[in-house]
């Protein structure tokens, strides 16, 4: 059966620009890169708002136009592209969202971000994927944040 998830605007279940979505199987549950609120919608797998995880700033759990998501089942860890904030979050996405730890600042040195977009795990190596658009390249972590190289040049 076929469904939306919200609409345009800012209470819950509303969104304002979606750009990134993941899914966590085992907790049924759609996370949404909801980046004009600044935040992280969460929905049951039949389209129901639950919660939302975050608002803007730069603190933890707080975003600036996120704009990628991708769910860990592994770990259950949820990462995010903090675009704006120019790094990578890891949080514990149950209730409020819980920072596990975050990596990244701005500028063009190895492990820094310009617009981070786009994220990927390793299933065995756990290292960290991450596309920074505005540089051009793709850089790989280890699962603790530490770089380690880059895909691609500036």
């Amino acid at each position: 059966t076929a469904f939306t998830l919200g609409s345009k605007g800012d209470s819950i279940g509303r969104l304002q620009y979606p750009v990134g979505v993941t899914l966590n199987v085992a907790e049924n549950e759609v996370y949404v890169a909801d980046q004009d609120n600044h935040r992280i919608a969460v929905f049951d797998m039949k389209g129901n708002p639950l919660r939302t995880i975050g608002r803007k700033g730069n603190g933890d759990c707080e975003f600036d136009e996120p704009s990628a998501l991708f769910f860990d089942s592994a770990s259950s860890i949820l990462l995010v592209a903090d675009s704006d904030n120019h790094r990578i979050q890891l949080i514990r996405p149950a209730g409020n969202g819980a920072l596990v730890r975050q990596f990244g600042s701005q500028g063009w040195n190895n492990g820094q971000f310009i617009s981070p977009m786009g994220m990927a795990v390793h299933p065995v190596t756990r290292h960290i994927f991450v596309c920074d658009f505005l540089s051009n390249l793709v850089q790989v972590f280890d699962e603790e944040g530490k770089y380690q190289y880059q895909i691609g040049s500036r």
